[in-house]
């Protein structure tokens, strides 16, 4: 059997979500979207049209998949006067000279669709009659599709279906594939004149089509890994596997090299491409999961012992990359969140403090003593989420894919701020909503909520640093300034508590210091 999925659309709907990569690559628990798809059909074939970042859906089902037969059918135009989704499917034509099943790659269902012995579409009970097409059926017949708005139907078509009579299909999507606003549903309805379309009831189906189906869809896909969601990248848990996307190939590159030097403290990468790298899923457990606090204090030997050891590089060039990754970077990110989000970047009262403009604020960082360090080996996202902790034994996973541009070596105060942001906001606090932003006027209130145990932690791990000679305001500083980088990475609300969590921080403890 043949399985038609059709992934060259722009996806307009989903916002940010399609801007840097395609729709079926959205992570939906810890699977992106057409995995939940291609995992339904284990025994059968797939003819997957691409256009919008399809190379990209291409890299990653053949590093996903490579005991499964694929199809690759480019569609142009895919966008623009000319496109469409019947246009789409008519590229894959020559492909599908048989039965097959229709699926797009924005619905996801829980039970393997029937063999299309005979043609049938896929249906379930909705009230959002503005959002689906719907049928009108005679029992198990369907006797009238409607267009979406329509208040009187039967079932919603959720965008499956299984075609038996495909010489019919074809010819009567040539009767309509040159009619504005066409679409698969056109052609069944034309169908309908001399065939039998039959329903297949659906108890649950999930969308990923706009964002606010698509959120509802992330609610019932529990994640068993936390990870945060980001536009530009992602990372996917699959038949033992980790992949790791990018939508900067450069950053692929550039992890892939930095493996090689940190070889025996990170997972072997197993396969890469222009945007995605593989690699074994680990035994094991996040430290997060099992701190203590001589386990953090155990992490910080084991890291000065292996990870940050002394690297000879040109001192001016290596003060000019912290340099770039401090200030140029921190300002840009600041600048695009800024941009991106609306916001003006004006003085504000922030938990009963009053705040400048955040351009003003970072003015005041002597940035020149930031960029003054020893170049080490390093993490560069140093944080308990990424450490995996087994038998004694700690691993490094995600590391950074630079530093100011700078593979070879970075700042040991960059991996221990990292750290320290993350004894006071970690992923817990997000999954639990353990975190606030109100903004009335002018007046903004942020806070937290974190485990007494880890305020005890952090409180051990500054002391220890501060005896061990650590310059502790400037680990301060760059968590703050962390923060405000971050902003920019993430999605409403947590971008804007972010930036006002960074803020507030920043501004604190530079007027601690004077």
């Amino acid at each position: 059997m043949k399985i038609l999925i059709p992934t060259s659309g722009l996806g307009t709907r989903l916002g940010n979500f399609s801007k840097y990569t395609n729709k079926a690559l959205i992570k939906i628990g810890d699977k992106a979207a057409i995995s939940h798809i291609i995992d339904l059909y284990p025994e059968d074939e797939f003819v997957i049209t691409l256009g919008h970042f399809g190379d990209h859906v291409r890299q990653f089902l053949e590093m996903a998949y490579l005991d499964r037969k694929f199809t690759f059918v480019n569609v142009d135009p895919y966008e623009g006067e000319g496109s469409g989704l019947l246009k789409s499917i008519s590229f894959a034509r020559e492909h599908l000279q048989c039965p097959f099943i229709f699926h797009v790659c924005d619905t996801i269902i829980t039970k393997k669709p029937p063999v299309p012995v005979y043609n049938w579409m896929a249906c379930g009970v909705s009230s959002q009659a503005d959002l689906f097409r719907t049928v009108i059926a005679n029992k198990d017949k369907i006797v009238k599709i409607n267009e979406k708005g329509e208040i009187n139907y039967d079932y919603a078509y959720v965008g499956i279906a299984g075609i038996d009579d495909y010489t019919k299909f074809w010819k009567e999507l040539d009767n309509v594939i040159d009619t504005k606003d066409s679409s698969d549903c056109h052609v069944f309805e034309r169908m309908l004149n001399n065939t039998t379309i039959n329903v297949w009831r659906l108890n649950n189906w999930y969308d990923t089509g706009n964002v606010e189906s698509l959120a509802l869809t992330k609610d019932n896909y529990h994640s068993k890994y936390r990870v945060l969601d980001k536009y530009r990248e992602a990372i996917y848990f699959i038949n033992g596997n980790v992949i790791k996307f990018f939508n900067d190939s450069s950053i692929v590159a550039n992890r892939v090299a930095r493996a090689k030097s940190l070889e025996g403290l990170t997972p072997q990468i197993v396969e890469s491409s222009d945007n995605f790298y593989k690699y074994k899923l680990l035994d094991g457990q996040a430290l997060s999961e099992v701190l203590t606090e001589q386990r953090l204090l155990d992490l910080i030997n084991w890291a000065e012992e292996n990870l940050w050891k002394p690297v000879e590089v040109d001192k001016e060039k290596f003060e000019s990359a912290c340099h770039l990754f401090y200030y140029h970077k921190t300002y840009e990110r600041v600048l695009s969140f800024l941009k991106e989000n609306n916001v003006d970047d004006v003085p504000e009262t922030i938990n009963g403090v009053e705040v400048p403009n955040c351009m003003e604020i970072l003015n005041k960082v002597k940035w020149a003593d930031l960029s003054t360090t020893l170049p080490t080996l390093f993490h560069g996202d140093f944080v308990l989420e990424n450490i995996l902790f087994d038998k004694d034994r700690f691993m490094l996973l995600d590391w950074r894919q630079d530093f100011g541009g700078n593979i070879e070596a970075g700042d040991i105060y960059y991996d221990l701020a990292k750290l320290n942001h993350n004894l006071i906001f970690n992923h817990q606090i997000i999954d639990n909503n353990g975190y606030y932003l109100t903004i009335n006027d002018g007046e903004v209130n942020c806070d937290l909520h974190r485990s007494h145990n880890m305020a005890l932690y952090q409180q051990k791990f500054l002391k220890l640093l501060e005896e061990k000679g650590y310059d502790v305001n400037k680990i301060q500083i760059l968590s703050s300034i962390i923060w405000l980088n971050m902003a920019s990475l993430h999605v409403y609300p947590l971008n804007k508590f972010l930036f006002y969590f960074g803020k507030y921080n920043l501004w604190s403890h530079l007027s601690q210091i004077g």
